[in-house]
């Protein structure tokens, strides 16, 4: 039998097979956790990946996460007014945003004014969504091809999104008024987007064999979804569907969608596109994995679910939460344990690292 590499083991992990054991992954960490564990034991600028001892620290590991679908030319970033409390900026996408000082890693800049708000604003907007602009690939889209061909990590191509981009371009208040004001826009611009989505991929998934293919949606919140499955299902779905079904004839079967807050009632929906990952289960939101394994069985493989609350607490609630959760997930199969979401500065290094022992422990036991 061949040895394991980090695209076997994950590739038969999401395939309900037996591997040697699940990926090590971590969703991610913020900076100020890092600066805070570098004061209470961490060596500065560590490796995580070789420190932790973890397959990835992200939960695609972004050297073999392809994304191409932004703003082509990007949006010149520029700064409107800054004081020493905040800085007036905007970014990339073309988004006026206010940044306040000091708090960058733990507060969401304020979204201030967006790029689209009319059929004529989208007129102008999508002349930067060309799937065929040559800038599109990067300039080194040749080394970056050679340099896979010897990779040991699952390789993911970033396929879109019809609620985040969006919601990013419009606001929320603004596209949620649009869907009921102007239904008409909404379903040219998803249109518009899924023929993107398809024909800005083709040269990469033609040229590189992928495992993976993931969408980004952040579309719900603590309760329940941004958009109610009624309008998910009229305005969204057949995208889902057109894509999915491009992406299956280039040998594609693994599919995940990384959305915060409350899925339960956007799960159907994507399971009949044929989406069948889910992340990262925040359990502060009321995602529950064993609840959704038991519901839901081997139609869909599970990223995350591990409470970060709890990993703030003490060691009783740590284990708490790693072995009501982690032995029946392993047990079933199509799962990989990690915090639901990066992991916060209320943490210390010395829970985290109990945290790590404990999951380790369970994984190479179960």
């Amino acid at each position: 039998m061949p040895e394991y590499d980090h695209t076997r083991r994950f590739m038969d992990t999401v395939h309900f097979k037996t591997a040697d054991r699940v990926p090590l992954w971590e969703f991610g960490y913020l900076d100020t956790t890092i600066l805070r564990w570098e004061q209470e034991g961490l060596p500065p600028n560590s490796d995580l990946k070789e420190f932790f001892g973890l397959d990835s620290t992200r939960y695609f590991p972004p050297d073999y996460f392809f994304n191409i679908l932004g703003p082509v030319p990007a949006f010149e970033e520029k700064t409107l007014e800054e004081t020493d409390s905040c800085r007036i900026y905007i970014d990339s996408e073309g988004i006026m945003k206010k940044q306040f000082k000091g708090v960058r890693d733990v507060s969401m800049p304020h979204f201030m004014k967006y790029p689209v708000s009319s059929q004529d604003d989208w007129k102008f907007f999508k002349k930067r969504l060309d799937p065929y602009c040559p800038e599109r690939y990067p300039a080194d889209w040749e080394n970056i091809k050679a340099a896979w061909s010897k990779h040991d990590n699952p390789l993911t191509v970033f396929v879109g999104s019809f609620y985040g981009l969006l919601r990013n371009w419009i606001g929320v208040e603004n596209f949620s008024i649009m869907f009921y004001e102007n239904p008409v826009l909404v379903e040219e611009m998803i249109d518009y987007l899924t023929d993107f989505f398809i024909n800005a991929t083709t040269r990469a998934l033609e040229e590189v064999r992928f495992d993976h293919a993931h969408f980004w949606e952040d579309m719900a919140y603590k309760t329940g979804p941004l958009l109610s499955p009624e309008m998910v299902r009229k305005f969204m779905l057949p995208g889902y569907k057109k894509v999915i079904g491009h992406l299956r004839k280039y040998g594609i079967d693994v599919f995940s969608v990384d959305c915060d807050g409350n899925i339960d009632e956007l799960i159907p929906i994507w399971l009949e596109a044929g989406i069948n990952g889910m992340l990262p289960c925040e359990v502060a939101a009321g995602m529950d994995v064993v609840k959704m394994r038991k519901e839901y069985g081997r139609d869909i493989w599970i990223v995350g679910g591990i409470d970060k609350r709890a990993l703030a607490q003490d060691r009783k609630a740590i284990d708490g939460e790693i072995y009501a959760k982690v032995p029946f997930m392993l047990e079933k199969g199509g799962y990989i344990p990690s915090v639901d979401h990066e992991v916060p500065h209320d943490i210390s290094f010395f829970n985290y690292m109990y945290y790590l022992e404990q999951l380790k422990k369970c994984i190479m036991t179960g």
